[in-house]
């Protein structure tokens, strides 16, 4: 599923529920699910162009909100063709062996500053760890924006092998983060 019709089925259920007939979204090019990494101390902002998504979110009913992704790991676009081959390789990622990841819920919580908190495990390389998912959620009318973030250390995931262990080329915090909008 390509992530612009993923990315409406997203919406559509944060705001409807259900996906009703005659409902009708469009998701705004500045959608982003993505990572920052360091790389030799500097920032680097790559995305994930393709993954899927089974989602149930309404805010009213969190005790039986759910949400399910699967992103596939080759989709990466951090601008850099040489560091997005570098990603998928066996070093990191290695997608011949491990070519996706995946996020599924466990609960939901609402803050007392309206956000909400979603814990989750994460897979990554095999490995599943449990994560919390701080998110905002944001509805007026004809409109509605998700943004969200959260830390993961990506060598408890074993992603870094060999010289890629080394942490003062690629840093061991990354930061995910989903800022998704859409217009009905």
């Amino acid at each position: 599923m390509t992530r612009t019709a993923t990315l409406l089925l997203f919406l559509l259920s944060l705001v409807t529920g259900p996906v009703q007939a005659g409902t009708a979204w469009t998701v705004e090019e500045s959608s982003r699910l993505g990572f920052v990494a360091t790389q030799g101390g500097a920032p680097v902002e790559g995305v994930r162009e393709k993954f899927e998504a089974g989602i149930a979110f309404v805010p009213g009913d969190l005790a039986n909100s759910k949400v399910s992704v699967e992103i596939e790991i080759a989709s990466v676009n951090s601008k850099s063709k040489d560091r997005d081959a570098a990603i998928i390789s066996p070093g990191l990622f290695d997608v011949s062996k491990w070519p996706t990841a995946s996020f599924e819920t466990t609960s939901f919580r609402r803050l007392e500053d309206g956000r909400f908190e979603a814990d989750a495990t994460l897979t990554m390389r095999g490995v599943t760890k449990p994560v919390t998912l701080p998110f905002k959620l944001e509805i007026k009318q004809e409109w509605a924006h998700v943004t969200g973030e959260m830390t993961v250390e990506r060598l408890a995931y074993g992603i870094g092998q060999g010289p890629w262990k080394d942490t003062s080329v690629v840093g061991n915090t990354v930061k995910i983060f989903i800022d998704l909008s859409a217009k009905r």
